[in-house]
């Protein structure tokens, strides 16, 4: 098996181990979050039920809500009593955004108080001379009776009824504020309404007083007031360490009982991280807290009735004094009318604590296989440095510091890429080794070729100066321009064998049918070497294509050629033969030349080698041959010569071409 692949078996392994980790801690997370979910809706549906049965008057829908005070106002005109409440004021009717107003309704001993604020651009008070300015006016209903009174401020300050009627009776204050004015009262009598208006009468111009905006109704709406025998019912009806609310339609609370431990047996000793841990965990496995229910304990009125206004349903929430919770909304309905909706909160640690207990053993699960893994990759990659060092040394020990090559490179175990990178060197440093010995067998060759013309040129040169007659020295004039013709002749063939190793790296390759190739040549021999008769026999009907240059293919054929034409005696016959072999295709050129010396057939293509004896040795430096073993190998295919009946052969094989079949 492959390096890569072990490395990537054992990535894919470690993100399956982790994606199936998660995914069953996930999938116990859900089934255990929609069972309390579940529960705590037929818990609610329950509870619900039982207070339909048990209560007749249901307050109204929607009305001005009452809020229950435990410490008496000063009536100064200062918001600084109402803060609780500041996030749930009532906005009054508008017709014009420029000009808008709230109210806030309170109660402390039965005694009503409200908090009207006005946005506006100034206070605009009462004058004789000018007329009336803004003004408050309040309708109450009681006891069926109605009443209403009017109070316009003549300045900032106390404020009294302007007209004379003793029902209502009500007093306050008035203070000019930043962006308008405030008024607080206090209802003397009726003490407990059962409906009230509030509306403002908002004088723009101080100078055209006529032109006023009227802000809210002067119709009376229901009060909405805390229920303490609902509350005490639902005291009842609620389990244990649950607690929950009565809210109206709107979202106003009319009952709430608290069923919760104050200090759970459990819980009492938890260490500091539980909580924290609680919140975490909540956000890694989904459960996002809904807002809307944050700080239930000190509301009065709960956004979940509009955030689910017709079905049963759960929301996870996370109070800072009681960690995470869930809270469960059920709407309650008389004849198909829904008048409530009762909410039902449960403290969900030790519950969703099973899922800790999940992630615990995962992780303790998790941190032992990625420990053993650990060890698995620390061994591998130990094994493999280990052999990676082995072969670093076996390649210095091959290889002097100059270069030469002293021994064979040492196989090292295994199948993976590293045993591959370890036959390349050696196959590497093997062909180093022959091309060294190649340029020691070619120093001392070249030392010989070119010893013998210089010997040749220097002795002429020095008995041409000793030379008495003419005759002589044209003889010895004569053998220094023969030594400088083979010094020459030596010279093109080196040259000769560079441009064509030069050749094999920038000419481009294409689809060559050899047939034709050989052919062609053929007819070009007849004409060049007319002392010899050429054949050609190429496959008839069939494409025998390789993927070559045909330059120098064609080249090959000249240094066998040339070889065939310098041995067959004049007259005989030498054959081209193109034959296909399967995926490969052989080229042969047969001549009537004497037959290969014995254990020469595989040193002719070296370089600097000759089978020609005596004088037919000068000017043959034993190139052509070696030329044409570049060419074939370059093309991936090889050279040989054999003797046969009547001569001898010589045979280049070469691959086809890509996608190329015999037709």
């Amino acid at each position: 098996m492959s390096l890569r692949t072990r490395l990537l078996g054992l990535s894919v392994f470690v993100l399956l181990l982790a994606l199936a980790g998660w995914t069953l801690v996930r999938s116990m997370e859900q089934s255990l979050r929609q069972a309390l979910e579940q529960a705590l809706v037929d818990t609610a549906a329950s509870v619900g039920r039982k207070l339909l049965e048990q209560t007749d008057n249901w307050p109204a829908a929607d009305g001005l809500y009452i809020h229950p005070a435990s410490q008496p106002f000063e009536l100064d005109g200062h918001d600084d009593d109402w803060a609780p409440w500041q996030d749930w004021r009532q906005q009054l009717d508008s017709p014009t955004p420029k000009a808008r107003a709230s109210v806030l309704a309170a109660s402390h001993q039965d005694r009503l108080h409200l908090l009207v604020n006005v946005r506006d651009r100034a206070l605009v008070t009462a004058d004789p001379v000018a007329g009336p300015g803004d003004r408050i006016v309040i309708v109450v209903h009681s006891a069926g009776r109605t009443g209403q009174t009017t109070l316009a401020p003549v300045a900032p300050g106390w404020l009294s009824a302007t007209e004379h009627s003793d029902w209502p009776r009500l007093h306050g204050a008035l203070q000019p504020t930043s962006d308008g004015w405030r008024a607080e009262l206090r209802l003397l009598e009726p003490a407990r309404p059962e409906a009230l208006a509030v509306s403002i009468t908002n004088v723009e111009d101080r100078q055209e007083r006529q032109s006023a905006v009227m802000l809210g109704r002067q119709t009376a709406q229901p009060l909405v007031r805390l229920q303490p025998g609902m509350a005490a019912q639902l005291s009842v009806l609620l389990p244990d360490n649950t607690r929950g609310w009565v809210i109206t339609p709107a979202g106003w609370v009319i009952a709430g009982a608290d069923r919760r431990r104050t200090a759970p047996p459990d819980q009492t000793e938890a260490p500091g991280f539980q909580r924290p841990l609680t919140a975490l965990a909540g956000r890694l496995l989904g459960i996002r807290p809904d807002p809307a229910l944050t700080n239930t304990a000190l509301a009065a009125r709960l956004d979940i009735a509009e955030r689910h206004a017709h079905d049963q349903s759960a929301a996870w929430l996370q109070h800072s004094d009681t960690g995470l919770a869930i809270a469960a909304a059920v709407p309650l309905r008389v004849n198909g009318q829904l008048v409530a909706r009762i909410v039902v909160e449960r403290e969900a640690d030790r519950s969703i604590s099973l899922a800790y207990s999940a992630i615990a053993q995962l992780f303790t699960l998790g941190l032992a296989g990625l420990l053993i893994l650990a060890v698995v990759l620390i061994g591998f990659a130990a094994r493999l440095s280990t052999r990676i060092r082995r072969l670093r040394n076996a390649a210095e020990r091959a290889v002097a510091p100059d270069g030469r090559v002293r021994q064979d490179l040492a196989p090292i175990s295994g199948s993976d890429e590293l045993n591959d990178l370890a036959a390349g060197l050696r196959r590497m440093i093997a062909r180093q080794r022959e091309h060294q010995h190649y340029l020691q067998s070619l120093a001392s060759r070249l030392s010989h070729e070119l010893r013998t013309p210089l010997a040749m040129i220097r002795s002429s040169l020095d008995n041409l100066g000793h030379a008495g007659d003419e005759q002589q020295r044209r003889r010895y004039l004569a053998r220094a321009e023969d030594g400088c013709q083979r010094l020459q002749a030596t010279l093109q063939a080196m040259s000769q064998a560079a441009r064509i190793e030069h050749a094999l790296i920038t000419e481009t390759r294409e689809d060559v049918d050899l047939g034709r190739l050989v052919e062609r040549y053929t007819e070009g021999c007849r004409t060049t070497f007319g002392a010899h008769d050429f054949s050609a026999i190429v496959p008839s009907g069939r494409r025998a294509r390789v993927h070559a240059s045909e330059d120098l293919l064609a080249q090959l054929l000249d240094k066998l050629i040339e070889n065939a034409v310098s041995f067959a005696p004049a007259g005989s016959r030498i054959t081209l033969r193109v034959m296909p072999r399967g995926p490969r295709i052989a080229v042969q050129v047969d001549n009537a030349g004497p037959s290969l010396p014995d254990g020469l057939a595989e040193q002719l293509f070296d370089s600097l080698t000759s089978a020609r004896p005596g004088q037919e040795q000068r000017g043959h430096l034993g190139i052509g041959l070696y030329v044409a073993r570049m060419i074939a190998e370059h093309h991936g295919g090889h050279i040989r010569a054999v003797n046969r009946p009547g001569g001898c052969r010589f045979e280049v094989d070469l691959p086809r071409g890509p996608d190329q079949e015999l037709r």
